[in-house]
């Protein structure tokens, strides 16, 4: 009786110290990345009604970032919608393999980038020695993917925030690009986007639109382009996104009850 009692305690030890390096090793967990999307947001613990609204939104990006497989490779149960790519994948290039990358080798580099300067597909393709032909056509199912998953998550801001759909594109890029930051802060960056790619696009694709204030961007510009890590960047986020958003669309987005609060405390840099 004590030993299968021994038995059952180690079991449950192992499971929380494999769940641990999972996490560590492959990225941030789901509800991590939405906590600190609300802390960019400025949105306060208790304000329900925001929460309310934005929570559908921060899960759709969630999934369309690190839905793909079943079980095999995620706590996630990935929903038809999400297996039905990988399946199509799987159907027409059968020993298509991902490797030590594993689900970070689909939609885990920036909002904005070309897949073919994406190094770990790139690093992939060469491994599995595919013709030219068979590059070009994997290379087309992965972009008709992606392709569907950011236009999800364009239309889900738009009706989310109320916000033109170039404004929407750029509140898209720091949101998703903020989620492979975070990974990034694992310390682990298998798969990932590199640190200066993604900054790069904060930056020209992200708070460059969405700042009307020039001298609130050229501020932006000034802390962002020196910071050296994932951590220092997002640290800017949390400081700088809840104060655009409240500068250039804070009555847009209470008409679509969202309410801002603009940060108050000062990014605390590492570098």
């Amino acid at each position: 009786m004590r030993y299968e009692f021994v038995n059952k305690l180690l079991t449950i030890f192992f499971f929380f110290f494999w769940l641990v390096l999972y996490q560590n090793g492959y990225g941030m967990g789901g509800q991590e990345h939405i906590a600190f999307w609300y802390e960019c947001f400025g949105i306060d613990k208790t304000d329900t009604e925001s929460r309310i609204k934005l929570e559908p939104l921060f899960q759709l990006i969630q999934k369309e970032i690190d839905w793909v497989f079943r079980k095999e490779d995620s706590f996630d149960d990935a929903g038809e919608e999400y297996l039905r790519f990988w399946r199509n994948l799987k159907a027409k290039y059968p020993d298509f393999n991902t490797f030590e990358y594993r689900h970070r080798l689909f939609f885990h580099w920036g909002f904005n980038t070309k897949l073919k300067y994406y190094e770990p597909l790139k690093t992939c393709l060469k491994k599995l020695k595919y013709s030219d032909e068979q590059i070009d056509g994997i290379y087309r199912m992965i972009e008709k993917e992606n392709d569907k998953r950011k236009e999800r998550i364009l239309k889900k801001i738009m009706q989310t925030t109320g916000m033109s759909r170039l404004y929407s594109k750029a509140l898209a890029t720091i949101l998703y690009d903020i989620h492979i930051l975070s990974d990034w802060e694992t310390g682990n960056g298998l798969g990932l986007m590199s640190i200066d790619q993604l900054r790069t696009e904060i930056l020209y694709y992200g708070y460059k639109y969405l700042c009307n204030d020039e001298n609130l961007y050229k501020e932006i510009r000034r802390e962002i382009i020196p910071a050296r890590t994932a951590k220092d960047i997002n640290e800017l986020n949390r400081k700088y996104l809840s104060i655009v958003l409240y500068e250039n669309f804070n009555e847009l987005l209470k008409q679509n009850g969202i309410n801002i609060q603009k940060t108050k405390s000062e990014a605390i840099i590492t570098r």
